[in-house]
C-alpha cells in the first residue's frame, strides 16, 4: 500500500493516469508539501502565501494548534456526517455563533447553516 506523502519517480505520470481534473481544469505546476500558517510549500522548498484554500485555511490559517487539537479531539469520536443528519458539536456550535449576532435577529438571519464546500 501506498503511504500518503509517499514519493513516486514519475508524480506526473501517476496524475494522468490516476487523478481526475475538476471541469477539466489544469492542475497548479508544483506539488505541495505542506502548509503552515497563511503559506503553502511545495515539494521544492517554494513557499507560496495561500489565497486559495477556502475560507478555513485561508482565514484561520493551516496547522493552528488550537485548531488541530480541536479537531484530533473531535474525529477521534466523530468526523462526518450527512448534511441531513445533527450531533451535538454542530448544535452547541450553531448556538455559540447564534449568540455572537447579539440574538436579536429575525430567525431566518440567526441560524446557522451547515453545508460542505
Amino acid at each position: 500500500m501506498i503511504e500518503a506523502f509517499e514519493k513516486s519517480q514519475e508524480p506526473w505520470a501517476d496524475v494522468e493516469k490516476y487523478v481526475g481534473r475538476y471541469a477539466g481544469m489544469d492542475f497548479s505546476p508544483d506539488i505541495i508539501d505542506h502548509a503552515k500558517g497563511t503559506y503553502l510549500f511545495t515539494e521544492s522548498g517554494e513557499k507560496i502565501l495561500d489565497f486559495t484554500s477556502g475560507q478555513m485555511s485561508s482565514t484561520l490559517g493551516h496547522s493552528n494548534p488550537e485548531i488541530v487539537t480541536t479537531l484530533q479531539q473531535t474525529v477521534q469520536r466523530l468526523d462526518h456526517l450527512y448534511s441531513g443528519m445533527l450531533s451535538r458539536p454542530n448544535i452547541n456550535l450553531s448556538k455559540n455563533i447564534a449568540s455572537k449576532t447579539g440574538g436579536n435577529l429575525k430567525k431566518s438571519y440567526s441560524v446557522v447553516y451547515w453545508v460542505g464546500s
